[in-house]
């Protein structure tokens, strides 16, 4: 298994649908949040 540092990961700022900033602790302090991460190729 692999062990996630769930408070680094909190901290981060990601953009929203919008282009604006959002820290991820925030939206998952609301309700559950999912993360996917994607790799654009070319």
């Amino acid at each position: 298994m692999i062990a996630v540092d769930t408070a680094a990961l909190g901290s981060l700022t990601l953009p929203d649908h919008t282009g604006a900033g959002r820290r991820v602790a925030d939206e998952w302090a609301v309700s559950p949040a999912v993360l996917v991460f994607l790799r654009h190729f070319g």
